[in-house]
Protein backbone atom coordinates (compact mmCIF):
# COMPACT_ATOMS: atom_id res chain seq x y z
CA UNK A 1 0.00 0.00 0.00
CA UNK A 2 3.10 2.09 0.84
CA UNK A 3 4.44 1.51 -2.65
CA UNK A 4 1.76 2.36 -4.59
CA UNK A 5 1.02 5.77 -2.65
CA UNK A 6 4.73 6.73 -3.32
CA UNK A 7 4.19 5.74 -6.89
CA UNK A 8 1.69 8.00 -6.88
CA UNK A 9 2.95 10.94 -4.92
CA UNK A 10 6.06 10.70 -7.48
CA UNK A 11 4.07 10.56 -10.73
CA UNK A 12 2.12 13.56 -9.11
CA UNK A 13 4.96 15.73 -8.36
CA UNK A 14 6.54 15.04 -11.79
CA UNK A 15 3.15 15.96 -13.51
CA UNK A 16 3.44 19.25 -11.19
CA UNK A 17 6.39 19.67 -12.15
CA UNK A 18 5.89 19.34 -16.40
CA UNK A 19 2.46 21.64 -15.89
CA UNK A 20 4.84 24.48 -13.97
CA UNK A 21 7.64 24.12 -17.17
CA UNK A 22 4.64 24.22 -19.43
CA UNK A 23 2.82 27.25 -18.24
CA UNK A 24 6.40 28.97 -17.75
CA UNK A 25 6.94 28.22 -21.46
CA UNK A 26 3.31 29.38 -22.27
CA UNK A 27 3.50 32.80 -20.20
CA UNK A 28 6.89 33.39 -22.15
CA UNK A 29 4.86 33.66 -25.40
CA UNK A 30 2.18 35.69 -24.41
CA UNK A 31 4.81 37.73 -23.04
CA UNK A 32 6.74 38.21 -26.32
CA UNK A 33 2.36 38.57 -28.03
CA UNK A 34 1.97 41.90 -26.07
CA UNK A 35 6.09 43.30 -26.87
CA UNK A 36 5.28 42.74 -30.27
CA UNK A 37 1.53 44.49 -29.96
CA UNK A 38 3.43 47.32 -27.69
CA UNK A 39 5.85 47.64 -30.67
CA UNK A 40 3.40 47.36 -32.90
CA UNK A 41 1.36 49.56 -31.61
CA UNK A 42 4.50 52.68 -31.39
CA UNK A 43 5.33 51.84 -34.73
CA UNK A 44 1.63 52.80 -36.05
CA UNK A 45 1.89 55.83 -33.96
CA UNK A 46 4.34 57.33 -35.56
CA UNK A 47 3.66 55.81 -39.00
CA UNK A 48 -0.33 57.02 -39.08
CA UNK A 49 0.54 60.36 -38.87
CA UNK A 50 2.12 60.26 -42.14
CA UNK A 51 -0.57 58.47 -43.89
CA UNK A 52 -3.40 60.52 -42.33
CA UNK A 53 -1.49 63.76 -43.22
CA UNK A 54 -0.72 64.97 -39.70
CA UNK A 55 2.53 65.53 -40.75
CA UNK A 56 2.25 68.50 -41.85
CA UNK A 57 0.38 69.96 -38.95
CA UNK A 58 3.16 68.57 -37.11
CA UNK A 59 5.77 69.68 -39.36
CA UNK A 60 4.38 73.33 -39.59
CA UNK A 61 4.27 73.17 -35.70
CA UNK A 62 7.57 72.35 -35.39
CA UNK A 63 9.06 75.20 -37.74
CA UNK A 64 6.89 77.59 -35.59
CA UNK A 65 9.18 76.33 -32.58
CA UNK A 66 6.41 74.89 -30.61
CA UNK A 67 6.54 71.23 -29.33
CA UNK A 68 4.54 68.53 -30.73
CA UNK A 69 4.15 64.77 -28.88
CA UNK A 70 1.54 62.17 -29.07
CA UNK A 71 -0.04 61.04 -25.89
CA UNK A 72 2.28 57.54 -24.52
CA UNK A 73 -1.13 56.49 -22.99
CA UNK A 74 -3.47 57.22 -26.23
CA UNK A 75 -1.99 57.05 -28.95
CA UNK A 76 -4.53 58.46 -31.40
CA UNK A 77 -4.01 61.59 -28.90
CA UNK A 78 -1.40 64.14 -30.47
CA UNK A 79 -0.33 67.42 -28.06
CA UNK A 80 1.54 70.99 -30.10
CA UNK A 81 2.72 73.23 -26.94
CA UNK A 82 1.15 71.06 -24.56
CA UNK A 83 -2.73 71.73 -26.09
CA UNK A 84 -4.53 68.25 -26.96
CA UNK A 85 -4.97 68.91 -31.06
CA UNK A 86 -7.95 66.71 -32.07
CA UNK A 87 -7.18 64.48 -34.58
Amino acid sequence: MEKNAEFVDEHIIALKTALQTSMDKRKDKVSKCHKKVFYLKAYSRWENPKFEGIHVLVKQARKDGKRTFFSTTEPDKLYIDGRYVKL
